[in-house]
């Protein structure tokens, strides 16, 4: 690496990580544990500025060697979707929700991840606690065009966050009993904050007349452009989803035949839903199809394994149960020594009714197991970012995208079918039906953000063609409203790795390996599949 080019990419990551110390938290870096990000006017201006000194910088740089090449292009992609981010689409004017999100994810991340002795983590968890109450007020003060939809999401973040603090207090107090009496103090003082800032969305604040969460066709664009590398328009992707959706739809009204003749698809599902384990079964179903998984992809010699990998299946912790009804991962810091993915599974409570613990169990169906299993560890989301993890580059350590993170687990939804995984019918009618789920994603997320669509349109069309409950679809469409391009991601990524594979196949012939194919998109770490093709010739 030329010392100019190394030079440049230190100054990056320095002010990257100085002016988000929560990211450089989330990042693997510990300089910063003990601040908090800021959302005044100045530090957002001087954030904007940097970012455009970035960009000069970077537009000067002229790498010769490839991989400084394809690093380059990566980073100046990452500057110019947060210049368009900052200048334009402005979240934290919009959502009151970001403030919180913010100070949640600081303390959260210091009391989950290992990385040093928990005494040495409370401390920094105590100075961002105080600092808390500053985030929320300049979130406050910044919050001047407040649209509906985002107001009603956080008024169940407010409630999962107080539920959290709570927790924070007790479980640090418990483990560290000197300083009980500082963390209840100081987690109190934080809570009332949170209760004044509860009230000043119910009564003070005023919202648009209506949703005007759109960011407008050529800010998505933008987003397309250079968070993703994408040369598709909106309208592209609307045709990719719309032909994909008829395409699935077909596909599943075959398997559904095969499978119950008098039966259509959606009957059969809701059928299959009704078959899952108990909820005292549930860490262990998932534990045994993981490792089904994982043996199978290296009894298939599929893909490499890194060197330092581990993923534990446990219960969700309790403070995190409030907004992860199901399941989740977390995956380990690109510059953590503890290479651990924890896959969180959330039990069902005792105190729920019949009714709920019936209907939270449905979501783990023993048919869509293998899916989830694959999809969010082995060869999926843990596997892949465990090996960005581990490469050399530091740029591709913390660059990336959700059509390469996203892509790449649907991806291998369809990879692990074709390989033999799972070749009961109606495990591949679930993955089918998750397919289609992917499909209408792009449809909505382009007609929400470009043409004009309401939420209530979003919302039904997920309930007609995806078969989703009224009030799961109703959540996903309230997320999809705050993160554009997001949604699109996933069928958009699996599109543009099949796309590559089949261009690698048809040069490669009978010296097609399809392990080396994985390996070698993988080197690319998280960058779009369709920078990665870009360069391929030149480092593959």
């Amino acid at each position: 690496m030329s010392t100019s080019w190394e030079q440049l990419i230190d100054n990056f990551l320095k002010e990257r990580w100085e002016q988000s110390p929560v990211l450089a938290t989330a990042e693997g870096i510990h300089n910063y544990d003990h601040q908090l990000d800021s959302l005044n006017p100045e530090a957002i201006e001087e954030r904007l500025q940097t970012v455009r000194r970035q960009i000069l910088a970077l537009e000067k740089a002229r790498p010769v060697d490839p991989d400084e090449q394809i690093d380059r292009e990566a980073v100046l992609g990452e500057c110019r979707s947060e210049q368009l981010e900052l200048e334009r689409i402005q979240p934290w004017r919009s959502d009151p929700s970001v403030a919180i999100n913010i100070g949640l994810q600081a303390i959260y991340l210091l009391r989950v991840r290992s990385f040093a002795p928990m005494e040495e983590r409370a401390e920094s968890i105590l100075s961002r606690l105080e600092q808390f109450p500053r985030l929320l007020q300049e979130g406050q003060a910044a919050l001047d065009r407040p649209v509906p939809v985002f107001l009603k999401v956080a008024e169940e973040v407010l409630q999962g966050a107080k539920h959290f603090l709570d927790d924070t207090a007790e479980e640090l107090g418990r483990q560290l009993p000197h300083l009980q009496k500082i963390f209840r103090t100081t987690t109190d003082r934080v809570v009332s904050v949170l209760n004044q800032y509860d009230h000043f969305l119910k009564a003070g604040v005023q919202p648009a007349s209506k949703d005007r969460f759109a960011i407008g066709v050529e800010a998505f664009q933008g987003l397309l452009q250079h968070r993703h590398h994408l040369s598709l328009t909106p309208e592209e992707l609307v045709q990719i989803g719309e032909e994909t959706a008829k395409g699935v739809e077909g596909e599943l009204a075959r398997l559904a035949k095969a499978i119950e003749p008098r039966s259509t698809w959606k009957k059969i599902i809701a059928k299959f839903k009704q078959e899952h384990p108990s909820s005292k079964e549930l860490v262990e179903v998932y534990r045994k199809e993981m490792e089904r998984a994982r043996d199978f992809c290296r009894d298939r010699n599929l893909i490499s394994f890194p060197k330092v990998e581990s993923l534990q299946i446990v219960p969700t912790p309790e403070f995190e149960r409030p907004t992860s009804p199901y399941a989740a991962l977390m995956s380990p810091a690109p510059f953590e020594k503890d290479q651990t993915s924890y896959f969180y599974v959330t039990p069902v409570e005792d105190s729920m009714s019949p009714e709920e613990q019936e209907e939270r169990l449905q979501g783990h169906s023993f048919t869509g197991l293998p899916v989830t299993a694959l999809h969010e560890a082995y060869p999926g989301h843990h596997l892949q970012l465990t090996v960005a993890n581990q490469l050399p580059s530091r740029v591709r350590r913390v660059i990336g995208t959700s059509v390469l993170w996203e892509g790449w687990a649907l991806y291998c939804e369809e990879m692990m079918y074709e390989e033999g995984f799972y070749a009961d019918p109606r495990v591949r009618l679930y993955q089918l039906k998750d397919l289609l789920w992917r499909a209408c994603r792009v449809m909505i997320d382009v007609g929400l953000h470009t043409q004009g669509w309401s939420v209530e349109r979003a919302v039904q069309l997920l309930v007609d063609r995806a078969a989703l409950e009224p009030a799961n679809a109703r959540c996903e469409v309230w997320r999809y409203c705050g993160t554009p391009t997001q949604p699109m991601s996933y069928l958009i990524g699996r599109r543009e790795i099949l796309a590559l594979r089949e261009e690698v196949r048809k040069k490669e012939g009978k010296d097609f390996s399809l392990k080396r194919f994985h390996d070698r998109l993988l080197s690319f770490g998280s960058f779009s599949p369709a920078l990665t093709r870009k360069y391929w010739n030149k480092l593959c």
